[in-house]
């Protein structure tokens, strides 16, 4: 490491560990998320975060749409903040993202979207803060202390992450679909998977070998 090189460089080169680790380290809690869509079939999905977190927040919303179909929208953390009011979101799924999970006003609205009837996750760096320990799921950005002012590995890590959720859902759908389908099938290897293995796994491992086109460009397969 070269000692001239500013704080915010020296923590954005830290970026391809901080994803490799995210992605390895959160693979249950990607795998939770995708059996909660699985089963929930949230018709909308809202999201609230802050700055850069935010940027990585709207990053999200375009690809979980394209990907998925399933909208995606911003709330306002002042809403309930400020201006408390409540949210209306059975059944939905609310996503906060967060380098530090403490400023108050995204922990009040995640604590209104649960009083709604959203099911809440965490998108956070700092797992022990007061987001993290009221959401019911948690998603570690596994980036460390971040000192400099301007976010780097942080933000690299929050759409990493984000686009981990997107990939393990999707890959949970298709493996489902397909799986249903496979009694249907004639001929070919799909009819019939081998020996002891069950046809929604069966479905899984062709569906890591024949993405569409709405597949996400990283490997779907990292996060089984």
């Amino acid at each position: 490491m070269n000692d001239n090189q500013s704080l915010m460089l020296q923590e954005a080169g830290q970026s391809p560990e901080v994803v490799a680790t995210l992605l390895e380290k959160e693979k249950p809690v990607f795998a939770e998320i995708a059996r909660l869509f699985s089963s929930a079939r949230p018709s909308v999905v809202t999201t609230a975060a802050r700055g850069s977190s935010d940027h990585a927040a709207t990053f999200f919303k375009y690809l979980f749409e394209i990907t998925c179909g399933v909208p995606v929208a911003s709330v306002g953390p002042s809403i309930a903040s400020v201006y408390g009011a409540a949210l209306h979101l059975k059944g939905g799924v609310h996503f906060t993202v967060s380098q530090s999970g403490a400023s108050p006003d995204i922990v009040a609205l995640q604590d209104a979207a649960k009083k709604g009837g959203a099911t809440t996750i965490a998108v956070v760096n700092v797992t022990d803060s007061p987001l993290a320990k009221q959401a019911d799921i948690v998603l570690g950005l596994n980036a460390g202390a971040e000192k400099s002012v301007a976010a780097t590995k942080s933000f690299i890590a929050s759409v990493a992450a984000l686009s981990g959720v997107t990939a393990a859902v999707l890959l949970e759908r298709k493996s489902l679909e397909l799986a249903e389908l496979l009694p249907l099938l004639q001929g070919g290897t799909l009819t019939q998977p081998r020996s002891g293995v069950s046809a929604t796994a069966a479905a899984r491992e062709t569906t890591a070998a024949w993405p569409s086109a709405t597949t996400p460009s990283f490997p779907l397969t990292s996060l089984k």
